[in-house]
């Protein structure tokens, strides 16, 4: 969940804040990752309730979906990104990229 959600934190550094649309695209970003969140934190509890109980059935404390649904989700958020920033025309800001390692004191090096 938190790996969607720095998603959308890297959407408010990337694109500059007259990007149309840039705070939605951001708060949709979050509430996907919350709902994973919350839905790992929910599971967790399915799972623990099942120990306590000794039940055996994996209904009762395994979901096959979940990775599945979690990729998919990762998949469309990357992909919403990609297409937000070209439909937008979306160029870095100012001080993106720069330049992290020190520079050579010798030209050429």
């Amino acid at each position: 969940g938190f790996h969607i959600g720095a998603m959308g934190t890297f959407i408010l550094t990337f694109f500059a804040p007259s990007t149309p649309g840039r705070v939605w695209m951001v708060l949709g970003v979050w509430v996907v990752a919350f709902f994973f969140i919350y839905y790992g934190l929910f599971r967790y509890f399915m799972r623990r309730r099942a120990l306590r109980l000794g039940l055996r059935d994996p209904t009762d404390w395994d979901d096959p979906m979940a990775p599945a649904l979690m990729s998919a989700a990762l998949f469309l958020v990357v992909v919403a990104i990609i297409a937000y920033a070209v439909v937008t025309s979306s160029l870095p800001k100012k001080g993106a990229w720069k330049r992290t390692l020190p520079k050579s004191p010798q030209p050429g090096i």
